[in-house]
Order: structure tokens, then sequence, then C-alpha cells
């Protein structure tokens, strides 16, 4: 049954209506059943500008039309809207949203029940996009990083976390660092113009469900889902490729990059440091063509110095093993991790938050 609007002839009813057109916020009033009985100027002139075009307003069945299709939480909303038509509460509340395609809004919306011959309850929309907006770039600037826009130390580590409950994890790290491996790379001025290139090197390669990052002041991180060691090597060898290929004309910094595998049960930050680790090569390597059966590279002393670089190391130096392989540590064989050959070196291994 269509219901009439709110008659013209009660002196109270004018009043009302009079009221809820003055207000700024998007106001309606629903009969006891749920039909409209009223919407406000500002109502009308916010569906007119965006493209109304379902005939009059008072009468249409509200609640049917909020609760229309498979939105759960449309589904709430209108079951709050029936509590207090029955009178089961006062006052039902929800937030909301209602985007265009060109706009994200976002509404406050509070029912109140009202006492009155015919009238079920008065609804208010208030805008709240502007709130939305800041409290969603408050997040975004608390977990990512302001240099790159990656996600930052924080959000890595929790997205890691939360990763390693049901998956395994592949997990590479990206180093920025001087010729030799053991210095910071030499940026100066072009700093953050080379961190926001790399980032973007990293991002372009790996899509979702891969998480990108800036884990330190140098480190970049890719968290994989269900890689194993095999498919890590090769992603290794192709971002040392493509840093080179992009920026490998800065003088002053290479790129190395380190890598893991993490399983469910594993520490998030212990995870991280390991791969970070891995990162840091003992022995600086020589550029070579670059093929799918190992890290791009070969050790220094098979070529001679070059470029001003520094010369190779000694012939008994000794190469650190690959991270999986099996090593022997005090005498005990156990899973292969690069040694460490000092106490800085040691103490280094989980990088200085960004």
């Amino acid at each position: 049954m269509t219901r009439p609007p709110l008659p013209d002839g009660d002196p109270t009813v004018a009043v009302l209506r009079d009221a809820l057109d003055a207000m700024d916020d998007h106001v309606t009033l629903l009969d006891p059943e749920g039909r409209l009985l009223h919407v406000n100027r500002a109502w009308r002139t916010f569906a007119a500008q965006n493209g109304w075009a379902g005939g009059a307003w008072p009468g249409m069945d509200y609640i049917a039309a909020t609760e229309a299709g498979e939105d759960p939480e449309a589904r709430r909303i209108a079951a709050g809207l029936r509590a207090v038509l029955r009178g089961e509460q006062d006052v039902f509340r929800a937030e909301y949203p209602c985007h265009s395609p060109d706009e994200l809004r976002w509404f406050d919306m509070r029912a109140t029940a009202l006492q009155m011959d015919g009238v079920g309850a008065l609804i208010v929309h208030t805008d709240i996009t502007q709130r939305r907006l800041a409290e969603r770039a408050l997040e975004h600037a608390a977990s990512h990083d302001e240099v790159t826009g990656l996600a930052n130390r924080r959000l890595l580590q929790r997205r890691l976390e939360e990763l390693l409950v049901a998956h395994s994890v592949g997990v590479l790290v990206v180093r920025l660092h001087g010729h030799d491996p053991a210095t910071a790379p030499r940026l100066s001025g072009a700093r953050d113009s080379v961190l926001r290139q790399t980032a973007t090197l990293v991002d372009q390669l790996f899509a979702a469900p891969a998480v990108t990052g800036r884990y330190g002041l140098d480190h970049f991180v890719v968290l994989l889902p269900d890689h194993d060691a095999a498919a890590l090597a090769r992603l290794a060898v192709t971002v040392t490729a493509g840093w080179r290929a992009r920026l490998g004309d800065h003088d002053g910094v290479d790129v190395s990059v380190g890598r893991t595998i993490a399983g469910p049960g594993d520490d998030a930050r212990r995870v991280l440091a390991r791969a970070a680790l891995d990162a840091r090569p003992a022995r600086r390597l020589a550029a070579t063509p670059v093929g799918l059966d190992g890290l791009a590279g070969r050790p220094a002393d098979d070529v001679p110095p070059s470029d001003g670089l520094a010369g190779p190391p000694p012939r008994d130096a000794v190469v650190p093993p690959p991270l999986d392989a099996p090593v022997r540590v005090d005498g005990r064989s156990g899973v292969g991790r690069r040694p460490v050959r000092d106490r800085a070196q040691a103490s280094d291994a989980d990088p200085a938050p960004a």
C-alpha cells in the first residue's frame, strides 16, 4: 500500500517539514512500516545531482530498498531500522559508504524513533567523507614509507606474520650498497631519487599477492607466498639484472639480493633479519652475463680490477656457502647460514628502520 506524503493542513507537520528542509544533512521520515513520508531538500538535491530517475520519494519502501542485494552491511542496517520502528530500541546508528564512480563518500546514519501519529522514525544522514579520508591518510602514513610509498617495516612484519599462519613464504631482500659491499651507497643528493626508482622497479616486478616494502635505510623486501628456493633464486637474478639495467649508471651504488624461506610458526622478525643478512655479500661480485642457474656475477678474483674499484680478495679468502647449503658450525652440521665475519657485521643483521 502506498502512503501519501505528510498532510499539508496540520500546522505541526508543516513546521516539521520546514525545519527538515532547512537542514544541511540529508533527512528522511519513515512511517511505522518503513515507507518514506518525506525527504528534505538536501536529500532531493543530492539525488538529482547523482542522476536519480526513480520518481517520487514518498511511499517508497525505504527498508526494502536498503536491504536489496547481497551486502551483509545493508542487511544489518535494515534490521536496525526495523528494531527502531518496532520500538525495540530508541536509536540505531551506522556508518556506510556511498561512493560514486569518481568520488569516495561516507555517511553516518542515525535513526531515532518519533512519537507522532503516522510517523515511525526520523533518519539523519551526515556526510563524514572528510573525516574518513583524514583517517585513511593517517593510517597510510603510519604504515607506509614516506619517501617510496611502499609498506614500511611495521606493516611488512605484520603482513609476514599473517602469511605465516597458513603459508610458506619466500622472502627477498634487495640491498643497496657501495661497490664494496661493506660500505653504504654513495647517493649524495640523488638518494631519494634512487630509493624511489628502486621502489618503483620492485613494485612493478612483483604484483599481488606479493607484498613489497622498504625495510631499512637501504633495504627493500618482497614477501612471496608459497615460493620455493629455486623460484627465489630465479627471481633474485631478475631483480639484480633489472636494477642494474635501470639504475646501474649511478656511480658509487650497487645492489645485492638476499633470500630465505619461512614456514608457519617461524618468527617474522627473525625471518626478515635472516634475509637481510643474506643480502650482505662477503666479497664483491664482478658483473657478468646473467643466467638462470644462479645469481648474476662471479667472484672478483676471476677478473682484473677495473673502473677504479677495489682489487680482488686473496685467493685463500673464505667464500660463504649458499643459504640453504649444509655447513658445519663448531663441529655440528646444520642448515646453512652465511658465516658472520665479525661482531660489527653480526650486530647489523637487522637493519635500522627508515
